[in-house]
């Protein structure tokens, strides 16, 4: 048993001798499923609406307002516009949600306005200021309401649906789900920003804890949420059977990469929303932790054969 199973069993306490440990899944089993120019070139979050958005019959993805890629700045048409055009646009918006287009992780640089001419009316930004820096890589979306489901559980930040899909011997499979929650009034879910992550089945289940893991460094599991006192176990997700539809179909449209990790959220409707997908430096670790199980599961071992034989 190597240091990644020892961590896994220290926070859930659950033995399994298929975990993947994070150090095996970084260095082999990503570069074995993805090409590395390709999962870089998709990773850029400007290009989500581009690659998905003819998907539209049965995904939903979140309107973009603005775009500035580079210094240029593109309208919700893709089109190329001015300076002062973008600046029309920032101050007819209200609730929007700003987030890096490149190198943005873990929720860092995502913000979440309600705007009044350009204002930030908590916390004072001005988001016209953006338009003097040439070098920030930025999208500007509508926010999205979510479904009651998840908005009871914790109603300060959009709660999002981890899915991870991989395409083994020509089937595109789907891992365990995991469900993350905002805390402490928080507007983001992201786990390293103190967030909450816990297993759902694929029937849209809850199941009993839901851990507050930080970079790993935290072995703190609660069966109700810290800040509204809602119990997880049982508690039904809408939307989630859609979700795993979809995450496949998705990657059924994506070329060159073999892993993906699918940020979803479930509308007010009950569809399935796509936030972002991310194609290199995933992670396997708390799908792992919250669930008690490897993340591939029964192709576990088949996988590590491939990688075997590969080297």
């Amino acid at each position: 048993m190597n240091n990644g199973h020892r961590l896994y069993e220290a926070i859930n306490g659950v033995h399994h001798k298929d975990y993947m440990p994070d150090f095996l899944f970084a260095t082999k089993v990503e570069p074995f499923f993805n090409s590395y120019f390709y999962a870089k070139l998709y990773s850029d979050k400007s290009l989500t609406e581009i690659l998905y958005g003819k998907c539209e019959e049965w995904l939903y993805i979140p309107k973009t307002y603005l775009v500035n890629c580079s210094g240029v700045f593109y309208n919700q048409n893709r089109e190329v516009i001015s300076k002062e055009q973008a600046k029309i646009i920032l101050t007819s918006l209200t609730n929007v949600v700003l987030k890096p287009t490149i190198g943005g992780n873990s929720g860092k640089g995502v913000v979440v306005c309600q705007l009044d001419n350009g204002i930030d009316l908590k916390t004072g930004f001005d988001i016209k200021t953006l338009l003097d820096d040439r070098e920030i890589n930025y999208i500007v979306q509508e926010r999205m309401r979510q479904h009651e489901s998840i908005s009871m559980i914790y109603p300060h930040s959009v709660n999002t649906i981890r899915t991870i899909t991989y395409i083994l011997d020509g089937k595109i499979y789907c891992a365990d789900l995991s469900l993350r929650i905002g805390s402490g009034g928080k507007s983001v879910d992201n786990i390293h920003a103190g967030g909450l992550v816990i297993g759902i089945s694929n029937e849209g289940l809850l199941l009993r804890y839901a851990y507050m893991l930080g970079y790993s460094d935290s072995s703190l599991r609660f069966e109700k949420h810290p800040d509204t006192g809602f119990i997880f176990e049982n508690h039904v997700i809408a939307g989630i059977p859609q979700i795993i539809l979809s995450a496949k179909k998705l990657h059924g449209i994506t070329p060159h990469v073999g892993l993906i990790s699918w940020d979803f959220m479930v509308t007010e409707d009950g569809a399935p929303c796509l936030i972002e997908a991310n194609y290199w430096g995933q992670s396997a670790w708390f799908p792992q932790i919250v669930h008690g199980k490897p993340l591939f599961g029964e192709n576990t071992l088949r996988l590590l054969s491939l990688l075997k034989n590969k080297q």
